[in-house]
C-alpha cells in the first residue's frame, strides 16, 4: 500500500471538514440504513480492515492500525508502522463497523454542525467520516478512516 495514502487523510478531514452537507437529516438517515442493511446482507462475521482515526487525542490512537474484528468485537489492534500490538489503550477505544455507523447515525441525531460521510460501494461501511459537533468548539472534532477492509473466512 502506499504510504501517500495515508498522509492524505489529514489532507482530506480539512477539505472534507470544510464543506456543508447538503442533505438534510431524514435523507441522510435513509442513506445511512441503506448503506447498513448493504452491510448486514453480507453477513461478515470476521474482518480485518486498516483504521485511522483523526482527532486532538494519544498518539496510540491516531496510529494507523490494524483492526481485527469477529462478530461485532474487536480481537486485536496492532500499529502498522511497528507490527507491534497496542499498549496503553484498550481495545475498544477503536470502532467496529457497526460502531462507525452508530456515530455517523449519533451524528445525525444530534445534529452535528458538520458531518462528511462517504461509504464503500461493495459492501457498504463508512469508508470516510467527519464530525464536528459543534462549530465553535475548538478541538472536538473526529475523524475515521478504513482502508482495505478484508474478510476473513
Amino acid at each position: 500500500m502506499s504510504r501517500f495514502r495515508y498522509s492524505v487523510f489529514p489532507v482530506a478531514v480539512i477539505l472534507l471538514g470544510s464543506s456543508c452537507g447538503i442533505l438534510d437529516p431524514d435523507s441522510r438517515l435513509d442513506e445511512l440504513e441503506s448503506h447498513r442493511e448493504q452491510w448486514r446482507a453480507a453477513n461478515i462475521q470476521h474482518y480485518r480492515m486498516e483504521f485511522r482515526a483523526s482527532c486532538f487525542c494519544g498518539q496510540e490512537f491516531t496510529e494507523l492500525v490494524t483492526v481485527e474484528v469477529r462478530e461485532d468485537t474487536i480481537r486485536s489492534v496492532t500499529i502498522i508502522s511497528t507490527g507491534l500490538p497496542v499498549e496503553h489503550m484498550q481495545i475498544d477505544a477503536w470502532l467496529t463497523v457497526e460502531e462507525l455507523f452508530s456515530a455517523v447515525e449519533e451524528a445525525i441525531l444530534h445534529d452535528a454542525d458538520e458531518l462528511q460521510v462517504t461509504y464503500d460501494i461493495e459492501l457498504g461501511y463508512p469508508e470516510f467520516v467527519f464530525i464536528d459537533r459543534e462549530e465553535m468548539t475548538i478541538d472536538e472534532e473526529v475523524g475515521y478512516q478504513v482502508f482495505d477492509l478484508e474478510v476473513v473466512q
